[in-house]
């Protein structure tokens, strides 16, 4: 009954005349005023603050800087309303027009930091200090206030797994080049022939010396051995559970690591760093320490280059003939022949290249830091967390092999020496009839050119290092 008269109430008031309460005006829409500037909090009184936050599930720890507030509004005495819509971008030219200045919002944190012009926020990266509070930023325009929290996250997904790795070990330094052999010395020249007595033959030049051979190099050095690479950190890793408001019907696992840093062949800790994780039960996470891989051996060093032969000398020049002698009354005498030129020496032999050196062995990988776990929580707790958390001590890998020295280079052959030139003839001396001419010198033969050294061989390859060894791993 009370439905049917409902229903007749209403077409009854729906096919009457509706009269709408009274409005007022429509305010006017012009074009903005040019040069209008952004709206600055001094010397305004504002009433009410209102602030719009990403949609957002919530803050990881490792997240990069984020963006947190879409947009903050304030409400002016007089009911004015003032917004800024751009806090995470650079803000562009037409950003003007009544808008609220964005440098009049102020905003803070105990849980992280605001970076850049853009103000993104950057998490600190200890997830206790979030567990109880989340992540809490406070926003300010004037005298007004307004506080954001944002969750945090836990996935373990949202972590880099951990990884401590030990320090390379060096690589070895390269063999040095084998010395060159010394150029062979040049052969000497022949002496001049000495010219003649009126009449007489020439004397014949001296004949040059050969070039004396050039030495061997000698053999490259070898490379030297690549260092060790120093043991992956010892972690020591605590596993309980903890409890979160923001996460109420779970037991999260709260995982500390604390890595220890040696060099090879020493106990004493040179560096220590502390890591926190929480994560939600039964997902996968891995923490690993390993081994610095050892240093490359150095490469071996070049063979030394044979020495350059000497260059063969240079024959003697042949003395010239003597005049024959003037007779008036009768025949004159016949001049003497030029001497003949001395031959030039020959060049010396190069030097044979000498063999490369070897190539260093590679350092050893370092071994693997040992891991133990102290694990608290019931037994289920325990089961759940030996499942899902893997421990991984990896060796380091070993130094690769130095390379084989190259070949010495053959040295080159000695220059032929030149052969001596061959004295001029005599005249013939004057008389009624004159006598005859001498005849000239023979020229020298030039000597033969050095022959060029032997190449030398390379040199062997060095030995790989070896790989490092796994640590203990231990649950307690």
């Amino acid at each position: 009954m009370k439905r049917a008269y409902l229903g007749c109430l209403l077409l009854v008031c729906g096919c009457a005349r509706q009269v709408g309460p009274a409005l007022p005006p429509l305010t006017e829409v012009g074009s903005a005023r040019s040069g209008s500037a952004t709206v600055r909090a001094a010397g305004h009184q504002f009433r009410a603050l209102y602030v719009m936050k990403k949609d957002r599930p919530g803050i990881a720890i490792e997240s990069a800087p984020l963006d947190l507030i879409d947009a903050v509004a304030v409400l002016d005495a007089d009911g004015s309303l003032y917004v800024a819509d751009v806090l995470h971008d650079k803000v562009p030219s037409a950003y003007r027009q009544g808008k609220l200045d964005p440098q009049d919002i102020l905003l803070a944190s105990q849980h992280g930091e605001f970076v850049g012009a853009e103000r993104y926020f950057a998490p600190q990266r200890d997830p206790l200090l979030t567990i109880d509070s989340g992540y809490v930023v406070d926003v300010r325009v004037g005298a007004l206030s307004r506080r954001l929290v944002f969750r945090p996250l836990y996935d373990a997904d949202t972590y880099t797994p951990y990884r401590g790795g030990g320090n390379p070990g060096r690589d070895g330094p390269g063999g040095r080049q084998g010395l060159s052999g010394a150029t062979g010395a040049q052969g000497d020249d022949g002496d001049d022939g000495s010219e003649g007595l009126t009449g007489q033959d020439g004397r014949d030049g001296g004949e040059g010396e050969d070039g004396a051979d050039g030495g061997n190099g000698a053999v490259g050095r070898p490379g030297l051995r690549g260092a060790p690479g120093d043991p992956g950190p010892d972690l020591h890793v605590r596993v309980r559970p903890i409890y979160s408001k923001f996460y109420p019907s779970e037991s999260l696992v709260f995982i500390q690591v604390q890595s220890d840093f040696r060099h090879i062949g020493s106990r004493q800790v040179y560096a220590s760093v502390t890591h926190r994780y929480i994560i939600h039960p039964d997902q996968p996470f891995t923490l690993t320490s390993v081994g610095g891989p050892g240093g490359a051996g150095g490469a071996g060093g070049r063979g030394g280059s044979g020495g350059a032969g000497g260059d063969g000398g240079d024959g003697g020049d042949g003395g010239d003939g003597g005049n024959g002698v003037a007779n008036p009354g009768g025949t004159g005498a016949s001049g003497g022949n030029g001497g003949d030129g001395g031959d030039g020496g020959d060049g010396g032999d190069g030097g044979n290249g000498s063999k490369g050196g070897i190539g260093g062995i590679g350092g050893n990988g370092g071994d693997g830091g040992s891991i133990v776990v102290q694990l608290s929580g019931d037994g289920s707790f325990q089961r759940s967390v030996r499942r899902s958390l893997t421990l991984s001590s990896v060796p380091g890998a070993a130094g690769a092999a130095g390379a084989r020295g190259a070949a010495g280079l053959a040295g080159a052959g000695g220059d032929a020496g030149e052969g001596g030139d061959g004295g001029d003839a005599g005249r013939g001396g004057r008389g009624q009839r004159y006598g005859q001419a001498g005849l000239d010198g023979k020229d020298g033969k030039d000597g033969e050119a050095g022959g060029r050294g032997r190449m030398g061989r390379p040199g062997r390859r060095g030995k790989a290092g070896r790989d490092g060894r796994p640590g203990a791993v231990v649950w307690r």
